[in-house]
């Protein structure tokens, strides 16, 4: 199954013919306390919901993948349904740290275009050598985890997190970090999780995969 999540897809819409509605739409989110994320995992909690009142339709072995952007709502809804058995993570970011970390490196005039420029690019940050979606955002979400501890509240279910794109001259301590703290979630196995930040996510990887975990 493939799904629009909030502000995805068909459920995206426009403003006239230059502007889409998603920067809107994660800018009120966050104004109106439900971020963006978390309203897309509860799309994909739905989605399980879905699925279960289905006869021709089994959760057994369930699978759910998130590609860019779409890999924290996916880790957000798997780690609060353990009816989701394993979960693949490609072209995302290993910390929110260094997110903010490449947006620093900017000068403050450089921010203040990128963040105007965000309105006419699809809730995006972008100034060619980093990307943070807006919808991203979980406001003072690092006084509680990164995202190595929330995908470390998928154990002992099988997690592949494949093709990471921190930049800036951290990164390398953001992806040594990363596996330190999931694996630390199950010191007694680590079979479970596997972390291949240089490797892209096609189907050839995510059929192997699949293939090796059965």
């Amino acid at each position: 199954m493939s799904v629009d999540l909030h502000g995805r897809g068909e459920t995206l819409g426009s403003v006239g013919t230059r502007r889409t509605n998603n920067y809107h739409f994660v800018v009120h989110s966050l104004m109106w306390g439900y971020p963006a994320a978390g309203r897309r995992a509860f799309d994909l909690k739905r989605t399980v919901d879905f699925v279960a009142g289905r006869p021709e339709l089994s959760l057994k072995d369930l699978v759910m993948v998130g590609i860019g952007d779409e890999a924290l709502p996916v880790l957000l809804a798997a780690a609060a349904d353990d009816r989701i058995r394993r979960v693949v993570c490609g072209d995302y970011f290993s910390s929110f740290a260094s997110q903010m970390t490449a947006a620093a490196a900017s000068s403050r005039e450089e921010l203040l275009r990128i963040w105007n420029a965000s309105a006419m690019d699809w809730g995006v940050l972008n100034n060619g050598t980093f990307s943070v979606d807006l919808g991203s955002v979980l406001p003072s979400v690092l006084l509680t985890a990164d995202i190595p501890e929330i995908a470390s509240l998928l154990a002992p279910r099988r997690l592949l997190y494949c093709q990471v794109r921190d930049r800036g001259s951290e990164a390398a301590d953001f992806r040594t970090r990363f596996p330190k703290v999931v694996s630390a979630s199950r010191t007694e196995e680590t079979s479970w999780f596997s972390y291949q930040p240089e490797k892209q996510l096609g189907p050839e990887l995510l059929l192997q995969w699949l293939a090796a975990e059965r």
